[in-house]
Protein backbone atom coordinates (compact mmCIF):
# COMPACT_ATOMS: atom_id res chain seq x y z
CA UNK A 1 0.00 0.00 0.00
CA UNK A 2 3.34 2.28 0.70
CA UNK A 3 4.16 2.01 -3.03
CA UNK A 4 0.51 2.83 -3.86
CA UNK A 5 0.51 5.84 -1.77
CA UNK A 6 3.67 6.76 -3.01
CA UNK A 7 2.47 7.32 -6.21
CA UNK A 8 -0.76 9.14 -5.39
CA UNK A 9 1.18 12.04 -3.77
CA UNK A 10 4.14 12.88 -6.22
CA UNK A 11 1.89 15.44 -6.95
CA UNK A 12 1.72 18.47 -7.00
CA UNK A 13 5.56 18.15 -6.18
CA UNK A 14 6.65 19.30 -2.94
CA UNK A 15 7.67 22.95 -2.68
CA UNK A 16 4.98 23.77 -5.16
CA UNK A 17 3.61 26.69 -3.11
CA UNK A 18 7.44 28.05 -2.43
CA UNK A 19 8.36 28.01 -6.12
CA UNK A 20 4.82 28.06 -8.14
CA UNK A 21 5.37 25.94 -11.73
CA UNK A 22 4.91 27.20 -14.73
CA UNK A 23 2.02 26.39 -17.06
CA UNK A 24 4.03 24.27 -19.46
CA UNK A 25 5.80 22.62 -16.73
CA UNK A 26 1.87 22.04 -14.36
CA UNK A 27 0.85 20.61 -17.51
CA UNK A 28 3.48 18.34 -18.02
CA UNK A 29 3.98 17.02 -14.73
CA UNK A 30 0.61 16.30 -14.72
CA UNK A 31 0.00 14.98 -17.53
CA UNK A 32 3.05 12.57 -16.23
CA UNK A 33 1.08 11.49 -13.15
CA UNK A 34 -1.94 11.07 -14.78
CA UNK A 35 -0.17 8.47 -16.70
CA UNK A 36 1.64 6.86 -13.45
CA UNK A 37 -2.12 6.45 -11.98
CA UNK A 38 -3.60 4.99 -14.75
CA UNK A 39 -1.32 2.41 -14.81
CA UNK A 40 -1.40 1.90 -11.15
CA UNK A 41 -4.31 1.29 -11.07
CA UNK A 42 -4.15 -1.29 -13.82
CA UNK A 43 -1.46 -3.02 -11.82
CA UNK A 44 -2.34 -2.88 -8.10
CA UNK A 45 -6.34 -3.12 -8.87
CA UNK A 46 -6.95 -5.30 -5.67
CA UNK A 47 -4.36 -3.11 -3.35
CA UNK A 48 -6.25 -0.01 -4.16
CA UNK A 49 -9.88 -1.84 -3.77
CA UNK A 50 -8.71 -2.91 -0.36
CA UNK A 51 -7.49 -0.08 1.17
CA UNK A 52 -9.35 2.99 -0.75
CA UNK A 53 -10.23 4.32 2.15
CA UNK A 54 -6.82 4.57 3.95
CA UNK A 55 -5.31 5.97 0.88
CA UNK A 56 -8.09 8.62 0.68
CA UNK A 57 -6.99 9.29 4.51
CA UNK A 58 -3.74 10.07 3.03
CA UNK A 59 -4.59 12.95 0.61
CA UNK A 60 -5.81 15.68 0.90
CA UNK A 61 -8.38 16.49 -1.30
CA UNK A 62 -7.67 20.24 -2.00
CA UNK A 63 -3.75 19.38 -1.98
CA UNK A 64 -4.00 15.97 -4.53
CA UNK A 65 -7.19 16.71 -6.20
CA UNK A 66 -6.12 14.53 -9.56
CA UNK A 67 -5.23 11.09 -7.22
CA UNK A 68 -8.34 12.07 -4.76
CA UNK A 69 -10.74 12.67 -7.78
CA UNK A 70 -9.06 9.26 -9.30
CA UNK A 71 -9.62 7.05 -6.30
CA UNK A 72 -13.23 8.22 -6.06
CA UNK A 73 -13.85 7.31 -9.42
CA UNK A 74 -12.94 3.57 -8.97
CA UNK A 75 -14.80 3.01 -5.59
CA UNK A 76 -18.19 5.40 -6.54
CA UNK A 77 -20.65 2.93 -8.79
CA UNK A 78 -21.73 4.03 -12.21
CA UNK A 79 -25.21 2.65 -12.04
CA UNK A 80 -28.14 4.68 -10.09
CA UNK A 81 -29.52 1.81 -8.83
CA UNK A 82 -26.04 1.06 -6.88
CA UNK A 83 -25.67 5.16 -5.55
CA UNK A 84 -27.36 4.35 -1.91
CA UNK A 85 -24.69 1.18 -1.59
CA UNK A 86 -22.71 4.53 -0.92
CA UNK A 87 -20.86 3.67 3.12
CA UNK A 88 -21.23 6.92 4.72
CA UNK A 89 -17.57 6.73 5.32
CA UNK A 90 -16.95 7.45 1.52
CA UNK A 91 -19.50 9.63 1.76
CA UNK A 92 -17.55 11.92 3.97
CA UNK A 93 -14.72 11.67 1.32
CA UNK A 94 -17.01 12.86 -1.58
CA UNK A 95 -18.04 15.88 1.09
CA UNK A 96 -14.53 16.67 1.99
CA UNK A 97 -13.42 17.17 -1.82
CA UNK A 98 -16.76 18.82 -2.61
CA UNK A 99 -15.84 21.48 -0.38
CA UNK A 100 -11.97 22.32 -1.21
CA UNK A 101 -10.67 21.15 -4.58
CA UNK A 102 -7.67 22.67 -7.27
CA UNK A 103 -9.76 23.59 -10.07
CA UNK A 104 -6.66 23.02 -12.55
CA UNK A 105 -6.20 19.80 -11.36
CA UNK A 106 -10.15 18.94 -12.16
CA UNK A 107 -9.63 19.82 -15.81
CA UNK A 108 -7.50 16.96 -16.38
CA UNK A 109 -9.91 14.42 -14.70
CA UNK A 110 -13.22 15.85 -15.80
CA UNK A 111 -14.46 12.93 -16.31
CA UNK A 112 -14.36 11.28 -12.57
CA UNK A 113 -15.57 14.78 -11.64
CA UNK A 114 -18.65 14.63 -13.52
CA UNK A 115 -19.41 10.91 -12.40
CA UNK A 116 -19.07 11.93 -8.71
CA UNK A 117 -21.20 15.25 -9.70
CA UNK A 118 -23.34 12.79 -11.24
CA UNK A 119 -23.79 10.54 -8.19
CA UNK A 120 -24.23 13.04 -5.42
CA UNK A 121 -26.79 14.90 -8.05
CA UNK A 122 -28.49 11.59 -7.68
CA UNK A 123 -29.66 12.66 -3.69
CA UNK A 124 -28.43 9.29 -2.93
CA UNK A 125 -25.36 9.62 -1.24
CA UNK A 126 -25.73 12.85 0.64
CA UNK A 127 -28.69 14.70 1.67
CA UNK A 128 -30.20 17.02 -0.64
CA UNK A 129 -29.99 20.38 1.25
CA UNK A 130 -26.23 19.77 1.88
CA UNK A 131 -25.83 18.30 -1.98
CA UNK A 132 -27.21 20.69 -3.43
CA UNK A 133 -25.26 23.21 -1.83
CA UNK A 134 -21.57 21.82 -2.17
CA UNK A 135 -22.90 21.00 -6.14
CA UNK A 136 -23.89 24.88 -6.64
CA UNK A 137 -20.26 25.26 -4.93
CA UNK A 138 -18.31 23.08 -6.73
CA UNK A 139 -19.77 24.49 -10.47
CA UNK A 140 -18.66 27.80 -9.22
CA UNK A 141 -15.41 26.88 -8.40
CA UNK A 142 -14.49 24.79 -11.80
CA UNK A 143 -16.17 28.07 -13.41
CA UNK A 144 -16.51 31.23 -11.65
CA UNK A 145 -17.79 33.21 -14.58
CA UNK A 146 -20.54 31.18 -14.92
CA UNK A 147 -21.25 31.30 -18.21
CA UNK A 148 -20.78 28.00 -19.59
CA UNK A 149 -23.73 25.50 -19.54
CA UNK A 150 -22.78 22.05 -18.59
CA UNK A 151 -24.99 18.74 -18.54
CA UNK A 152 -23.73 18.98 -14.48
CA UNK A 153 -25.77 22.43 -14.41
CA UNK A 154 -28.82 20.11 -15.43
CA UNK A 155 -28.20 17.49 -13.15
CA UNK A 156 -27.88 20.58 -10.29
CA UNK A 157 -31.15 22.05 -11.34
CA UNK A 158 -32.99 18.99 -11.36
CA UNK A 159 -32.15 17.46 -8.10
CA UNK A 160 -32.75 21.38 -6.62
CA UNK A 161 -35.96 21.74 -7.57
CA UNK A 162 -37.28 17.98 -7.34
CA UNK A 163 -36.17 18.24 -3.49
CA UNK A 164 -37.36 21.92 -2.88
CA UNK A 165 -33.70 23.57 -2.17
CA UNK A 166 -33.67 26.13 -4.35
CA UNK A 167 -32.19 29.16 -2.32
CA UNK A 168 -28.62 27.53 -2.65
CA UNK A 169 -28.99 26.53 -6.27
CA UNK A 170 -29.91 29.85 -7.65
CA UNK A 171 -26.73 32.03 -7.19
CA UNK A 172 -24.92 29.35 -9.74
CA UNK A 173 -27.80 28.92 -11.72
CA UNK A 174 -28.57 32.39 -12.25
CA UNK A 175 -25.73 33.34 -14.29
CA UNK A 176 -26.33 34.38 -17.79
CA UNK A 177 -25.67 31.27 -19.82
CA UNK A 178 -23.26 32.39 -22.85
CA UNK A 179 -21.58 29.61 -24.43
CA UNK A 180 -22.66 25.79 -24.90
CA UNK A 181 -21.14 22.48 -25.26
CA UNK A 182 -19.70 21.04 -28.52
CA UNK A 183 -19.22 24.47 -30.26
CA UNK A 184 -14.89 24.49 -29.91
CA UNK A 185 -11.96 22.36 -28.89
CA UNK A 186 -9.20 23.30 -26.73
CA UNK A 187 -6.43 25.31 -28.51
CA UNK A 188 -3.36 24.17 -28.10
CA UNK A 189 -1.48 27.40 -27.76
CA UNK A 190 -2.21 27.35 -23.97
CA UNK A 191 -1.81 25.14 -21.88
CA UNK A 192 -5.36 23.34 -19.96
CA UNK A 193 -3.67 24.54 -16.53
CA UNK A 194 -3.37 28.28 -17.83
CA UNK A 195 -5.55 30.50 -15.44
CA UNK A 196 -6.12 32.98 -18.63
CA UNK A 197 -7.85 30.10 -20.60
CA UNK A 198 -11.73 30.65 -20.56
CA UNK A 199 -13.68 28.63 -19.31
CA UNK A 200 -15.16 27.48 -23.05
CA UNK A 201 -11.40 26.17 -24.11
CA UNK A 202 -11.37 24.43 -20.86
CA UNK A 203 -14.68 22.94 -20.36
CA UNK A 204 -15.87 20.47 -22.61
CA UNK A 205 -16.76 16.68 -23.78
CA UNK A 206 -13.02 15.89 -24.34
CA UNK A 207 -11.97 17.00 -20.71
CA UNK A 208 -15.05 15.45 -19.46
CA UNK A 209 -16.41 18.34 -17.53
CA UNK A 210 -19.63 17.91 -19.43
CA UNK A 211 -21.30 15.51 -21.76
CA UNK A 212 -22.81 16.75 -24.98
CA UNK A 213 -26.28 18.61 -24.51
CA UNK A 214 -29.24 18.26 -26.92
CA UNK A 215 -31.30 21.03 -27.28
CA UNK A 216 -33.84 18.97 -25.29
CA UNK A 217 -31.73 18.99 -22.60
CA UNK A 218 -30.80 22.92 -22.88
CA UNK A 219 -34.93 23.72 -23.48
CA UNK A 220 -35.60 21.65 -20.09
CA UNK A 221 -32.72 23.08 -18.41
CA UNK A 222 -34.29 26.90 -18.58
CA UNK A 223 -37.75 25.29 -18.04
CA UNK A 224 -36.35 24.04 -14.51
CA UNK A 225 -34.36 26.86 -13.85
CA UNK A 226 -38.12 29.05 -14.31
CA UNK A 227 -39.61 26.52 -11.56
CA UNK A 228 -37.15 27.37 -9.44
CA UNK A 229 -37.59 30.68 -9.63
CA UNK A 230 -41.29 30.41 -9.26
CA UNK A 231 -40.98 28.45 -6.26
CA UNK A 232 -39.44 31.47 -4.32
CA UNK A 233 -42.12 33.80 -6.22
CA UNK A 234 -39.07 35.67 -8.21
CA UNK A 235 -41.41 36.51 -11.14
CA UNK A 236 -39.34 38.39 -12.91
CA UNK A 237 -36.63 35.80 -13.45
CA UNK A 238 -38.96 33.14 -13.82
CA UNK A 239 -40.37 34.60 -16.62
CA UNK A 240 -36.41 35.56 -18.26
CA UNK A 241 -36.03 31.68 -18.19
CA UNK A 242 -39.63 30.84 -19.61
CA UNK A 243 -39.20 33.02 -22.43
CA UNK A 244 -35.54 31.34 -23.26
CA UNK A 245 -37.63 28.34 -23.70
CA UNK A 246 -40.01 29.81 -26.18
CA UNK A 247 -37.41 31.52 -27.98
CA UNK A 248 -35.53 28.61 -28.39
CA UNK A 249 -34.26 28.15 -32.43
CA UNK A 250 -36.59 25.51 -33.88
CA UNK A 251 -35.91 23.60 -36.78
CA UNK A 252 -38.89 22.72 -39.50
CA UNK A 253 -41.52 24.12 -37.45
CA UNK A 254 -41.54 21.27 -34.72
CA UNK A 255 -42.39 22.82 -31.65
CA UNK A 256 -41.95 20.76 -28.42
CA UNK A 257 -44.14 20.20 -25.78
CA UNK A 258 -41.54 21.94 -23.13
CA UNK A 259 -42.13 24.61 -24.99
CA UNK A 260 -46.00 24.96 -25.10
CA UNK A 261 -45.54 23.97 -21.18
CA UNK A 262 -43.58 26.76 -20.67
CA UNK A 263 -45.75 29.10 -22.74
CA UNK A 264 -48.56 28.92 -20.23
CA UNK A 265 -45.98 30.21 -17.13
CA UNK A 266 -44.52 32.71 -19.45
CA UNK A 267 -48.24 34.32 -19.91
CA UNK A 268 -49.26 33.76 -16.31
CA UNK A 269 -45.68 35.24 -15.04
CA UNK A 270 -45.79 38.39 -17.79
CA UNK A 271 -49.60 38.70 -16.15
CA UNK A 272 -48.06 39.16 -12.50
CA UNK A 273 -44.88 41.49 -13.84
CA UNK A 274 -47.12 43.31 -17.28
CA UNK A 275 -50.43 43.22 -16.18
CA UNK A 276 -50.66 41.98 -19.71
CA UNK A 277 -48.62 39.55 -21.91
CA UNK A 278 -45.50 40.24 -22.80
CA UNK A 279 -44.12 40.87 -26.18
CA UNK A 280 -42.85 38.02 -26.95
CA UNK A 281 -38.51 37.75 -28.02
CA UNK A 282 -37.65 38.84 -31.08
CA UNK A 283 -36.55 35.66 -32.00
CA UNK A 284 -39.20 33.50 -31.11
CA UNK A 285 -40.83 31.54 -34.25
CA UNK A 286 -43.72 32.23 -35.85
CA UNK A 287 -44.47 28.48 -35.36
CA UNK A 288 -43.71 28.47 -32.09
CA UNK A 289 -46.76 31.55 -31.07
CA UNK A 290 -48.72 29.82 -33.84
CA UNK A 291 -49.15 26.52 -31.60
CA UNK A 292 -48.78 27.74 -28.34
CA UNK A 293 -51.18 29.94 -28.66
CA UNK A 294 -53.80 27.91 -30.55
CA UNK A 295 -52.97 24.94 -27.62
CA UNK A 296 -53.56 27.49 -24.79
CA UNK A 297 -56.25 29.18 -25.44
CA UNK A 298 -57.39 28.58 -21.83
CA UNK A 299 -54.74 31.09 -20.50
CA UNK A 300 -55.21 33.53 -23.30
CA UNK A 301 -58.94 33.34 -22.06
CA UNK A 302 -57.89 33.97 -19.03
CA UNK A 303 -55.25 37.01 -20.12
CA UNK A 304 -58.85 38.51 -21.82
CA UNK A 305 -60.37 38.86 -17.93
CA UNK A 306 -57.73 39.78 -16.02
CA UNK A 307 -57.10 43.06 -18.06
CA UNK A 308 -60.56 43.98 -17.71
CA UNK A 309 -62.38 45.06 -14.30
CA UNK A 310 -64.76 42.28 -14.02
CA UNK A 311 -63.15 40.12 -11.30
CA UNK A 312 -66.16 37.49 -11.41
CA UNK A 313 -65.85 36.43 -14.81
CA UNK A 314 -62.09 36.00 -14.43
CA UNK A 315 -63.13 34.17 -11.30
CA UNK A 316 -65.66 32.08 -13.05
CA UNK A 317 -63.02 30.87 -16.07
CA UNK A 318 -60.48 29.75 -13.50
CA UNK A 319 -63.42 28.05 -11.27
CA UNK A 320 -64.47 26.15 -14.39
CA UNK A 321 -61.22 25.16 -15.66
CA UNK A 322 -60.19 24.05 -12.66
CA UNK A 323 -58.93 20.55 -13.82
CA UNK A 324 -56.96 21.22 -16.38
CA UNK A 325 -55.63 24.31 -14.69
CA UNK A 326 -54.28 21.08 -11.80
CA UNK A 327 -53.32 19.08 -14.55
CA UNK A 328 -51.29 21.04 -16.17
CA UNK A 329 -49.55 22.32 -12.81
CA UNK A 330 -49.90 26.25 -13.31
CA UNK A 331 -52.95 25.74 -10.26
CA UNK A 332 -50.24 27.94 -7.83
CA UNK A 333 -49.90 30.61 -10.34
CA UNK A 334 -53.15 30.75 -11.65
CA UNK A 335 -54.10 31.41 -7.56
CA UNK A 336 -51.42 34.44 -7.35
CA UNK A 337 -52.86 35.79 -10.95
CA UNK A 338 -56.15 36.10 -9.48
CA UNK A 339 -55.25 37.47 -6.22
CA UNK A 340 -53.08 40.07 -8.61
CA UNK A 341 -55.76 41.07 -10.48
CA UNK A 342 -57.21 44.10 -8.13
CA UNK A 343 -53.68 44.86 -7.66
CA UNK A 344 -53.71 45.57 -11.39
CA UNK A 345 -56.87 47.67 -11.21
CA UNK A 346 -55.41 49.82 -8.80
CA UNK A 347 -52.14 50.07 -10.66
CA UNK A 348 -53.61 51.08 -14.18
CA UNK A 349 -55.25 54.14 -12.32
CA UNK A 350 -51.96 56.08 -12.98
CA UNK A 351 -53.37 56.49 -16.44
CA UNK A 352 -55.96 58.61 -15.11
CA UNK A 353 -55.27 60.13 -11.94
CA UNK A 354 -52.44 61.72 -9.73
CA UNK A 355 -54.15 61.40 -6.78
CA UNK A 356 -57.38 59.33 -5.73
CA UNK A 357 -59.32 58.53 -2.72
CA UNK A 358 -59.34 55.11 -0.97
CA UNK A 359 -63.29 55.34 -1.33
CA UNK A 360 -62.99 55.69 -5.19
CA UNK A 361 -60.95 52.93 -5.48
CA UNK A 362 -62.59 50.78 -3.57
CA UNK A 363 -65.62 51.59 -6.42
CA UNK A 364 -63.99 50.40 -8.62
CA UNK A 365 -62.86 47.10 -7.67
CA UNK A 366 -64.80 43.60 -7.14
CA UNK A 367 -64.64 41.17 -4.50
CA UNK A 368 -63.99 37.73 -6.00
CA UNK A 369 -67.13 34.96 -4.72
CA UNK A 370 -65.05 33.89 -1.46
CA UNK A 371 -65.65 34.88 2.64
CA UNK A 372 -61.74 36.04 3.21
CA UNK A 373 -60.44 39.28 2.01
CA UNK A 374 -56.90 40.07 0.73
CA UNK A 375 -53.77 39.63 3.25
CA UNK A 376 -55.64 38.05 6.38
CA UNK A 377 -57.73 41.90 6.90
CA UNK A 378 -61.01 40.94 8.67
CA UNK A 379 -63.91 43.01 6.39
CA UNK A 380 -66.36 45.42 8.41
CA UNK A 381 -69.52 44.44 9.34
CA UNK A 382 -71.19 47.41 7.23
CA UNK A 383 -68.89 46.55 3.84
CA UNK A 384 -71.34 45.37 0.95
CA UNK A 385 -70.78 41.83 0.55
CA UNK A 386 -69.31 42.37 -3.19
CA UNK A 387 -66.84 45.33 -2.64
CA UNK A 388 -63.36 45.41 -0.43
CA UNK A 389 -63.22 47.48 2.84
CA UNK A 390 -61.46 50.59 2.90
CA UNK A 391 -59.20 48.68 5.85
CA UNK A 392 -58.66 45.98 2.73
CA UNK A 393 -57.92 48.59 -0.14
CA UNK A 394 -55.39 50.01 2.37
CA UNK A 395 -53.84 46.83 3.36
CA UNK A 396 -53.65 45.87 -0.50
CA UNK A 397 -51.89 49.17 -1.53
CA UNK A 398 -49.42 49.10 1.36
CA UNK A 399 -48.55 45.93 0.28
CA UNK A 400 -47.94 47.35 -3.41
CA UNK A 401 -45.87 50.37 -2.40
CA UNK A 402 -43.54 48.05 0.02
CA UNK A 403 -42.94 45.37 -3.12
CA UNK A 404 -41.99 48.10 -5.37
CA UNK A 405 -45.18 47.16 -7.84
CA UNK A 406 -46.29 51.03 -8.28
CA UNK A 407 -44.32 54.48 -7.20
CA UNK A 408 -46.88 56.20 -4.68
CA UNK A 409 -47.75 57.13 -1.15
CA UNK A 410 -50.96 57.10 1.01
CA UNK A 411 -51.42 60.51 2.62
CA UNK A 412 -53.19 60.77 5.75
CA UNK A 413 -56.15 61.88 6.51
CA UNK A 414 -56.79 65.90 6.73
CA UNK A 415 -58.57 67.37 9.15
CA UNK A 416 -61.08 70.72 7.95
CA UNK A 417 -63.96 72.54 8.70
CA UNK A 418 -67.18 72.55 6.94
CA UNK A 419 -70.02 74.65 8.51
CA UNK A 420 -67.97 75.66 11.53
CA UNK A 421 -67.67 71.93 12.41
CA UNK A 422 -64.44 69.58 11.76
CA UNK A 423 -65.01 66.89 9.70
CA UNK A 424 -62.23 64.59 8.78
CA UNK A 425 -61.90 64.27 4.60
CA UNK A 426 -60.62 60.57 3.26
CA UNK A 427 -57.25 59.17 2.94
CA UNK A 428 -56.19 59.45 -0.61
CA UNK A 429 -53.46 57.60 -2.77
CA UNK A 430 -50.57 59.66 -4.12
CA UNK A 431 -48.87 58.42 -7.46
CA UNK A 432 -45.52 59.30 -7.64
CA UNK A 433 -42.87 60.26 -10.33
CA UNK A 434 -41.45 57.01 -12.03
CA UNK A 435 -38.19 58.68 -12.32
CA UNK A 436 -36.05 59.80 -9.34
CA UNK A 437 -34.23 62.23 -9.06
CA UNK A 438 -30.61 61.54 -8.40
CA UNK A 439 -27.44 63.29 -7.15
CA UNK A 440 -24.18 63.90 -9.67
CA UNK A 441 -22.47 61.30 -7.19
CA UNK A 442 -24.99 58.57 -7.12
CA UNK A 443 -24.95 59.47 -11.22
CA UNK A 444 -21.29 58.97 -11.42
CA UNK A 445 -21.63 55.66 -9.52
CA UNK A 446 -24.59 54.56 -12.29
CA UNK A 447 -22.11 55.46 -14.99
CA UNK A 448 -19.29 54.10 -13.34
CA UNK A 449 -20.99 50.75 -12.84
CA UNK A 450 -22.42 50.85 -16.72
CA UNK A 451 -18.92 51.05 -17.78
CA UNK A 452 -17.73 48.01 -15.73
CA UNK A 453 -20.19 45.62 -17.16
CA UNK A 454 -19.49 47.19 -20.94
CA UNK A 455 -15.69 46.10 -20.08
CA UNK A 456 -17.15 42.56 -18.75
CA UNK A 457 -19.20 42.17 -22.22
CA UNK A 458 -16.17 42.98 -24.26
CA UNK A 459 -14.30 40.35 -22.60
CA UNK A 460 -17.03 37.89 -23.37
CA UNK A 461 -17.45 39.10 -27.03
CA UNK A 462 -13.80 38.71 -28.24
CA UNK A 463 -14.04 35.08 -26.22
CA UNK A 464 -17.33 34.45 -28.27
CA UNK A 465 -15.67 35.71 -31.64
CA UNK A 466 -12.89 33.08 -31.07
CA UNK A 467 -15.39 30.06 -30.18
CA UNK A 468 -17.44 31.00 -33.24
CA UNK A 469 -14.26 31.16 -35.65
CA UNK A 470 -13.47 26.98 -34.71
CA UNK A 471 -17.23 26.41 -35.33
CA UNK A 472 -17.36 24.39 -38.68
CA UNK A 473 -21.41 25.47 -38.95
CA UNK A 474 -21.14 28.71 -37.94
CA UNK A 475 -18.11 29.44 -40.26
CA UNK A 476 -20.31 27.31 -43.24
CA UNK A 477 -23.05 29.75 -42.67
CA UNK A 478 -20.82 32.90 -42.67
CA UNK A 479 -19.80 31.87 -46.06
CA UNK A 480 -23.04 31.27 -47.48
CA UNK A 481 -24.43 34.76 -46.06
CA UNK A 482 -21.38 35.55 -47.97
CA UNK A 483 -21.99 34.48 -51.38
CA UNK A 484 -25.64 35.49 -51.19
CA UNK A 485 -24.67 39.14 -49.80
CA UNK A 486 -22.61 38.80 -53.01
CA UNK A 487 -25.12 37.47 -55.82
CA UNK A 488 -27.56 40.20 -53.88
CA UNK A 489 -25.47 43.16 -54.56
CA UNK A 490 -24.81 41.66 -58.27
CA UNK A 491 -29.05 41.77 -58.84
CA UNK A 492 -29.11 45.13 -57.37
CA UNK A 493 -26.04 46.54 -60.34
CA UNK A 494 -27.91 45.30 -62.92
CA UNK A 495 -31.83 46.46 -61.82
CA UNK A 496 -29.70 49.99 -61.53
CA UNK A 497 -28.22 49.78 -64.65
CA UNK A 498 -31.55 48.58 -66.05
CA UNK A 499 -33.49 51.87 -63.98
CA UNK A 500 -30.85 54.45 -65.28
CA UNK A 501 -31.66 53.27 -69.16
CA UNK A 502 -35.69 53.66 -68.20
CA UNK A 503 -36.03 50.03 -69.08
CA UNK A 504 -38.57 49.61 -66.41
CA UNK A 505 -41.02 47.28 -68.33
CA UNK A 506 -37.55 44.84 -68.55
CA UNK A 507 -37.43 43.81 -64.89
CA UNK A 508 -41.17 43.21 -64.27
CA UNK A 509 -41.94 46.27 -62.21
CA UNK A 510 -46.20 46.24 -61.12
CA UNK A 511 -48.40 48.69 -59.99
CA UNK A 512 -48.50 48.33 -56.13
CA UNK A 513 -51.87 49.25 -55.48
CA UNK A 514 -52.76 46.88 -58.32
CA UNK A 515 -50.68 44.35 -56.40
CA UNK A 516 -52.39 44.94 -53.26
CA UNK A 517 -56.47 44.57 -54.98
CA UNK A 518 -54.81 40.46 -55.46
CA UNK A 519 -55.60 39.79 -52.19
CA UNK A 520 -58.93 41.16 -51.81
CA UNK A 521 -61.97 39.51 -52.16
CA UNK A 522 -63.57 39.27 -55.51
CA UNK A 523 -65.98 42.30 -56.26
CA UNK A 524 -68.06 39.82 -58.76
CA UNK A 525 -69.47 37.77 -55.16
Amino acid sequence: MEQVADVLLRFPPAGHDAEPLTDDAYDKQIKIHAGRVQTLFKESVQVVAAHATELLNRLDPAVHTYSYLALLDTIIPTEYALYPSVQPVIANKIVALLAAFDPRQVRYIGSAFSHIFTAVGSGKIIPAPLAVELLARALETVDPSGHMLTSNHLTLAKLAYHTNNAAAALPVLGKDIVFFPGAAHHRESERLCSRSLAAPWYISKDTGLTLPLKSAQVLEYDYTVGMLYLSIRNWSAAHAAFARVVSYPIRDSAVSKIMVEAHKFWILTGLLLFGRVATAPAQTAGAVSRVCSSINKLYLQIVTHFQSSDAQALHLEVALAQEVIAADGTAGLVSEVVSAHPKWQIARLRDIYTKISISAIRATLQRLPDNTGPLGVEREPQDDVAGFSEAEVTALIQGMIASGMIKAALRPAELIETDGARSQSVTYLEFLPEEEEITEAEFAQRVAAIKTRLQALQTLQRTTDEHLSLDRDYVRQVVRNQIADKNMQAEDDIVGSMMGMGSYDNIGMEDPDEDLMMDGPDSSM
